[in-house]
């Protein structure tokens, strides 16, 4: 209310930085019962992860009736824009888990709060290089986020694998490579091939460097 009072929807407005169903239970019940549970509880597991997926369903909706024609999609902390689809859930908690608990417990509630809203869009930090294969795999996947280098995230993913799980899948993959022209241009020939739907998020101390470095990424990315 206070942004579209302020900007009277002359600028765009996102989702507020939502959580998936994983990452909210996390931050309510005690952490050492909750990874507990998944081994012991499954199916309240799957219960409460399925619960979390409606409330959050019906508080994206309350946010997108507000917003209204100014929203721009998947939401904060993603590129964004008016003509793109998808919610964006940060999802960190997936990190703690294998496999075969996340795939199994955590992805039925968070596909079904996507495609509430036109597909899934994912973030996670850290390094979830040892599960890209099965985030590709999220039914209606619409991008992935991650970082790729330390100064964005002292536990960035390293690139390799990254270009051949992505390309020809439709999925965007966005990546914030944070750090010197000559490392964020090394990180995107090592993301790169054809096929892939990439997207480079930098900073450069000057203007002149970022500009620089837009003419060198879309050198490389033909």
């Amino acid at each position: 209310e206070y942004f579209l009072d302020k900007t009277k929807g002359r600028l765009p407005i996102s989702y507020c930085d939502l959580q998936s169903p994983l990452n909210n239970l996390s931050n309510i019940i005690d952490t050492c019962q909750f990874y507990l549970d998944f081994c012991l509880e499954p199916e309240q597991i799957l219960q409460a992860m399925d619960r979390v997926a409606d409330l959050t369903i019906d508080y994206t909706r309350i946010q997108q009736e507000m917003i209204g024609d100014a929203l721009v999609k998947p939401g904060h902390g993603f590129s964004s824009s008016r003509v793109f689809n998808g919610l964006g859930l940060s999802d960190d908690s997936m990190t703690m888990l294998s496999p075969d608990l996340y795939a199994d417990l955590c992805l039925p509630a968070m596909v079904k709060l996507g495609n509430a809203f036109g597909g899934t869009v994912f973030h996670s930090c850290g390094n979830w290089s040892g599960k890209k294969d099965l985030v590709a795999g999220i039914e209606n996947l619409r991008m992935a986020d991650g970082a790729f280098s330390l100064a964005t995230d002292p536990g960035a993913n390293p690139t390799e694998g990254y270009a051949d799980t992505f390309a020809n899948t439709g999925i965007v993959l966005n990546t914030r490579i944070v750090g010197s022209a000559e490392l964020v241009l090394q990180k995107v020939r090592e993301l790169w091939k054809p096929g892939m739907k990439l997207i480079v998020v930098t900073y450069c101390e000057t203007p002149a460097e970022q500009a620089m470095l837009y003419d060198k990424i879309h050198e490389i990315c033909q």
